[in-house]
């Protein structure tokens, strides 16, 4: 799906997303895995795996997805900080919780 600066489009895509609409299914070389997940607060669920690069990026294009709802560029760029900054935390400590688990 495209994203524009329609919030209609911002909406659709995050319920979609968030178990309001059909689930989608998943289909990545890390589907039949049993690996944690991190919930962003507007319920955009991202698998952690063990991958830093694809980690990053997910976390980068979800956050850009949050900063494209804001119009003014400061905000933007604020809202992004705050999603990329809330969601490597999150990674963070499952990694953390998972590990203390296991030992």
């Amino acid at each position: 799906m495209k994203l524009t600066s329609n919030g209609d489009t911002f909406i659709n895509f995050l319920c979609t997303n968030c178990g309001k609409g059909p689930p989608k299914r998943m289909n990545n070389k890390y589907s039949d895995q049993k690996l944690p997940l991190v919930v962003c607060d507007c319920g955009f669920k991202i698998l952690i795996v063990p991958d830093l690069g694809e980690m990053a990026r997910s976390i980068e294009n979800h956050a850009a997805i949050h900063g494209k709802s804001e119009t003014d560029p400061e905000k933007a760029e604020a809202e992004y900080c705050r999603v990329e900054e809330l969601l490597t935390q999150r990674v963070l400590i499952a990694i953390a919780k998972k590990n203390r688990d296991q030992h």
